[in-house]
């Protein structure tokens, strides 16, 4: 996505990724291993009571670009 977006804007990609990431209050990317986690936790027995939630695992992003 930041090789596109980079290569449609003219931007160097680190710009575009720097600039992504100025929207996060967590200033990393989510992984796999984050969106796995939640899939663990909600599928287990501790998450027995949760129902009808979105749950947003974003970073905490403020705005989009």
């Amino acid at each position: 996505m930041f090789d596109g977006r980079a290569a449609a804007t003219g931007v160097p990609r680190h710009e575009v990724v720097s600039s992504a990431l100025r929207n996060q209050s967590v200033k990393e990317f989510t992984t796999a291993e984050d969106v796995a986690d939640l899939v663990v936790y909600l599928c287990s027995e501790s998450a027995r009571r949760i129902s009808g939630q979105a749950i947003a695992i974003d970073g905490d992003s403020q705005a989009a670009e």
